[in-house]
């Protein structure tokens, strides 16, 4: 479940990021960019998982808003850099 945190804000360059890294890697793979005081914005992919099934997990953890489709979702989130990092570290 590879994790990036970028300082990015084009939106179709991250998602073709996400793209190449559900090529690459089997589970979730999430880049989220923005900062602790602010929150982050995020996308997620994957090519063997649902990743609705992560934006219900998000949204019950960390009151995250967003939506996609099974194999792509976006969205943003208000949480700190570290609690995302153990949140996707209990996914592994």
């Amino acid at each position: 479940n590879p994790l990036l945190f970028v300082e990015l804000s084009n939106t179709v360059v991250i998602r073709n990021k996400v793209n190449d890294l559900t090529l690459k890697y089997p589970g979730y793979c999430a880049i989220f960019t923005g900062n602790d005081e602010n929150g982050y914005s995020f996308i997620i992919g994957s090519s063997t998982k649902d990743c609705r099934e992560m934006a219900a997990l998000l949204k019950e953890a960390f009151g995250a808003k967003g939506g996609g489709t099974a194999p792509m979702i976006q969205g943003s989130v208000t949480a700190a850099k570290a609690q995302l990092q153990t949140f996707f570290q209990k996914l592994a």
